[in-house]
């Protein structure tokens, strides 16, 4: 279970992070994600979606860690105190998240950089790509809830935090926005969007990799078959 503090009227919210108001924040990376002077190694997130909602998202990210393999900076959250400021994204937030800070490159940058020939990067791309095929194979089987922000490499960075300096590629920036796929039931649409997601998968690998690489040449293996069965279902839904 994520640590969870209750709202400020039940007397119970603690730790400095959390009883700091906006105005200490120095700089941002968007309108409701702050950096606090005083805690460098920690990223404050105001967000409008209920703390049910952060408490799903945050389980599906403990499966991906478990499960697959995927890193993914601790995350805590709380409720949100009622701020006073000019700031909407940070006055209608009912959850601030505070999650570990990852220092390092944007994955699409490292791919045009030469630590993509570094063997370390290498093997925790391989490491991403072997969880990610295996994720989504997973999501056709046995359906239910699932990690959209997984498919999108926009979403890495490749870099380390304060609590631990190997270098790994961290799945960044999250929300609690999932999706469901429902295994039983003839949807097109969620078909279609696992059908985007592959697609993604495939073309970043055909693109940046070759081969040769056992590891990736199974995640391609993967990806292919998935495709397959998932145009099988649009083709069965279609007649």
């Amino acid at each position: 279970m994520h640590e969870m503090t209750p709202p400020r009227e039940a007397g119970l919210l603690h730790g400095p992070l959390f009883r700091s108001a906006p105005k200490p924040l120095v700089r941002g990376y968007k309108e409701n994600i702050r950096i606090h002077r005083d805690y460098p190694d920690k990223v404050m997130r105001y967000d409008p979606h209920p703390l049910s909602a952060w408490e799903i998202g945050l389980q599906t990210c403990d499966l991906l860690r478990e499960e697959y393999g995927f890193a993914i900076p601790q995350t805590q959250i709380s409720c949100a105190i009622d701020f006073r400021t000019d700031n909407p994204y940070i006055e209608h937030a009912s959850v601030v998240a505070i999650t570990d800070r990852v220092r390092g490159q944007r994955l699409l940058n490292v791919l045009e950089s030469e630590t993509v020939h570094d063997p370390a990067f290498i093997s925790a791309f391989t490491t991403l790509s072997i969880g990610a095929a295996h994720y989504l194979t997973d999501i056709y089987e046995y359906g239910g809830v699932y990690l959209p922000d997984t498919m999108y490499h926009g979403q890495f960075t490749y870099g380390n935090t304060a609590e631990d300096p190997q270098k790994k590629l961290y799945l960044v920036d999250i929300e609690p926005i999932v999706a469901v796929f429902e295994k039983t039931t003839e949807n097109t649409h969620n078909i279609r969007r696992l059908l985007t997601y592959i697609a993604l998968q495939k073309s970043f690998l055909r693109l940046y990799f070759t081969y040769r690489n056992e590891d990736i040449t199974e995640a391609r293996s993967l990806l292919v078959d998935l495709s397959y069965k998932l145009n099988n279902c649009l083709i069965k839904n279609s007649t």
